[in-house]
């Protein structure tokens, strides 16, 4: 599969650079940024499988008019809706790391629930990345992702056992209708 488009999930990054916003209005938006990565994940999916361009602020108002947002972060079964509702297959379910592997060599994207940056300290998820690939480099298999934070600009694959340290084994499988 080839590389998503990287969309960030820090809506101020579509502002223009010297925008000034009044400070209710500005504390909404770094509240929505930091909690806006699976909806950057589904943005950038819709991009690379259905060539649609669609904001995360559309994205954000048609997820959460569904229920998509609670206290934990983002529903799947919502996202899923809200993916749905754009043309493309999506299902949310428990995968092993074996069967994200399998999804990947089949074609198919994953939004998978990680760690920011995938520690290996035991904790797990929290954070939604959009898998797409997996590769083996110098005999190492790598899991190639897009994160749509800014640590996610600059890294974009790491090995499967450092993936599987972070990985809550939950996730959203996306593909084409032509899948």
């Amino acid at each position: 599969m080839k590389r998503p488009p990287y969309v960030c999930q820090y809506w101020m990054a579509d502002l223009p650079e010297n925008t000034a916003l009044p400070e209710h209005l500005a504390e909404i938006v770094r509240f929505w940024s930091v909690r806006s990565c699976g909806l950057a994940c589904a943005s950038s999916a819709l991009m690379l499988l259905a060539g649609q361009l669609v904001s995360v602020q559309s994205l954000f108002n048609r997820c959460v008019s569904i229920g998509g947002y609670a206290e934990k972060g983002w529903r799947h079964q919502q996202l899923v809706q809200t993916l749905s509702a754009y043309g493309v297959d999506a299902s949310a379910r428990a995968l092993t790391v074996e069967e994200v592997i399998k999804t990947l060599d089949a074609g198919q994207l994953v939004i998978a629930s990680v760690t920011h940056q995938f520690p290996c300290d035991g904790r797990r998820g929290g954070h939604l990345v959009l898998l797409y690939r997996v590769r083996n480099l110098c005999g190492t298999h790598f899991i190639c992702f897009m994160d749509p934070t800014r640590w996610g600009e600059k890294h974009h694959a790491v090995p499967i056992a450092r993936f599987s340290s972070s990985f809550s084994m939950k996730g959203i499988v996306i593909s084409d209708k032509v899948n």
